[in-house]
């Protein structure tokens, strides 16, 4: 998502200095191929990363708030455009720098790990993973010397 989101932000910088029709167009192929591969990630990773018995209701959460920018895009597109072009593709970077920025933070990895069953499994997760990364960035031995809780997934 990260990768996919820094594209979205130089296709659309990119295209505030954009020269002709056929780089233009390249461009918006370019930005509807990177927003669905982003979108099917994003529903991939909600659906492993929340519990089971409240994976609907952040399925939904996170479809109305999709729903929520599809609504908005079309104001941008349309009325902020026909005022200023670099504007309203200025917005689009920002949004896309910041969905960048926070793909980077999601706290949780779900390669090879079990989804979790309960809110209190899915808080031990986040919690280690906070503090594994605490220990990281302050000191790579003080893992041995502390009594940090390790998340092994039984397989």
């Amino acid at each position: 998502m990260i990768v996919e989101s820094i594209i979205q932000a130089v296709c659309c910088g990119l295209m505030i200095f954009c020269l002709g029709r056929q780089s233009e167009n390249t461009l918006l192929f370019v930005l509807r191929a990177t927003t669905n591969g982003i979108l099917r990630v994003a529903y991939l990773y909600t659906g492993e990363v929340y519990p089971s018995n409240i994976k609907s209701t952040a399925l939904g959460f996170c479809s109305s708030v999709a729903r929520i920018g599809g609504m908005i895009t079309p104001y941008i597109a349309q009325v902020v455009t026909n005022h200023s072009d670099k504007i309203g593709l200025g917005i689009y970077v920002f949004a896309s720098l910041l969905l960048a920025l926070t793909a980077g933070l999601l706290p949780i990895d779900t390669n090879g790990v079990p989804i979790p069953q309960s809110l209190d499994e899915l808080h031990l997760r986040v919690q280690h993973k906070r503090k594994s990364f605490i220990i990281k960035a302050t000191d790579s031995t003080a893992l041995l010397s502390t009594n940090v809780p390790v998340y092994s997934p039984t397989v």
